[in-house]
């Protein structure tokens, strides 16, 4: 996507979340809130990356307004009635797996382990597992057919589930993500199980993880860099006036691997192991130095100091252009009723705060107004094309509404970007109760008894925070 933006000299702005199906509904409601935002502002087109939301429900409000403000659509990997569809043809990269298991390795017994029951993408890769061994004359056991949600821990109870039933080593275990492979693959190991020795294991979605598995996990690979372009090239002819297919789907690859008893991958998964080493020594570092931000960010009392200790910090890391944009009324008024009731409604007001922004040695501005139509602070734009990661910044249910950062995608694939949204929110939080508490003890410092029998006036103490 970032290639394809730079050559045509257009801008993108991304916006990432860290909700899903593990997270507290509480996490994502503020998490998800962040797609309120391009609404606010006049954009042309919208990309949505959509199958690793938890529901479908929360993309609604979003295509209903892009309908009816014009605005060209497209869903990524998540095929929603209606709108322009780009992305993997589940039911025949599914269909690839099983055939192969059947025809390659002789499979007759087969578990299959699903991910939420009324995911569109679980829906087709369940349907296609069925449809290939009825087409192999193989019997569909519906007590060997389970749904949970795509994560590992969902893998290790479907063992621990099908284990109960004496049901946990099949000829083959077809799991719908690479997740829940690994889950499997994990619990079947505490057990002293082996893969695939003991029953063969397959995965989806060919994740980096998969491949430095041990044993590599047999798995379909999407092809996000052919994904990424075609999303792009339309969502820019769609603006442009033109017409596409409703459904267009980018090419797979199904990729065998030793936990199905193939060794063909066994050289390559050695070159990708020693990346992701090199990659995590990197990230180590990285991680290491926001470890040591963070501490000095906490100390921080007011929003000037704040302001002045993160321009210092970002001279340590490779972040050019950062702004933190608030909600002010929301931000200081934590304590009250009204402000407790208000929380959790997805809004954002015609104007924020721009609590901090700075770039590329630029300098710190720490007051202002920012309308809101208007995403990030002027000065961020330049006559190039420009990519921005927009994310929202919450804490515990309260939402401080969110951050900028200029063209870090690196951040969101090496996953760093979790760690320094995560430690934003810890930090903004902190200022505000720091705030929060200096108010309410200028109010108790105004405030005293006066005791009726000695006629002294009782003081009460200042609050500090625990």
């Amino acid at each position: 996507m970032r290639q394809k933006i730079k050559e045509t000299n257009n801008d993108l702005y991304i916006f990432n979340t860290y909700g899903g199906f593990e997270a507290e509904q509480e996490y994502n409601e503020c998490e998800y809130s962040i797609f309120h935002l391009p609404l606010a502002s006049d954009i042309d087109g919208m990309v949505m990356i959509s199958n690793n939301m938890d529901s479908i429900s929360r993309l609604t409000p979003i295509i209903e307004t892009c309908r009816e403000r014009k605005i060209p659509c497209i869903s990524v990997e998540m095929d929603i009635p209606g709108v322009h569809f780009i992305g993997t043809d589940n039911y025949s990269a599914m269909e690839a797996i099983v055939e192969h298991l059947v025809t390659v390795h002789g499979c007759r017994t087969f578990n299959y382990v699903g991910g939420p029951s009324d995911h569109i993408e679980n829906c087709q890769r369940k349907q296609a597992f069925c449809d290939v061994l009825s087409k192999h004359g193989i019997v569909v056991e519906e007590a060997r057919i389970r749904d949970y949600d795509f994560s590992r821990n969902a893998g290790k109870q479907a063992f621990l589930d099908f284990d109960q039933a004496g049901m946990a080593l099949p000829d083959a275990v077809v799991c719908a993500n690479d997740n829940m492979a690994i889950g499997y693959m994990d619990m079947m190991e505490s057990r002293g199980l082996c893969v695939p020795k003991d029953t063969i294991v397959t995965g989806f979605d060919n994740l980096f993880e998969s491949k430095c598995h041990d044993p590599g996990i047999a798995s379909v690979g999407r092809s996000k860099e052919n994904l990424g372009e075609i999303s792009i090239e339309q969502i820019l002819g769609m603006i442009d006036g033109k017409d596409y297919p409703r459904c267009v789907f980018a090419p797979f690859e199904f990729q065998a691997d030793e936990s199905c008893g193939c060794s063909a991958c066994v050289e390559k998964n050695i070159i990708i192991k020693r990346k992701m080493s090199s990659t995590f020594y990197q990230n180590q570092q990285i991680r290491w130095r926001m470890n040591l931000i963070q501490k000095r960010l906490l100390a921080c009392q007011t929003v000037m100091e704040l302001n002045k200790t993160i321009y210092e910090q970002m001279q340590d890391t490779d972040i050019r252009k950062f702004a933190i944009l608030l909600n002010e009324d929301e931000y200081l008024q934590y304590f009250t009723p009204e402000a407790e009731k208000k929380k959790r409604v997805d809004f954002f007001s015609e104007k924020m705060r721009v609590l901090f922004q700075a770039q590329s040695g630029r300098g710190v501005i720490s007051s202002g107004r920012l309308e809101t139509v208007q995403l990030i602070p002027q000065n961020f734009c330049t006559s190039e094309s420009d990519v921005f990661i927009f994310m929202p910044l919450h804490l515990n249910g309260i939402k401080y509404v969110y951050c900028v950062l200029g063209d870090q995608i690196d951040y969101i694939e090496n996953e760093n970007l979790f760690y320094w949204i995560s430690m934003m929110n810890l930090v903004v939080d902190n200022v505000r109760q720091n705030i929060s508490i200096r108010l309410l003890n200028n109010k108790l410092s105004r405030m005293y008894m006066q005791d009726a029998m000695p006629g002294q006036h009782l003081f009460l103490h200042p609050l500090r925070r625990g």
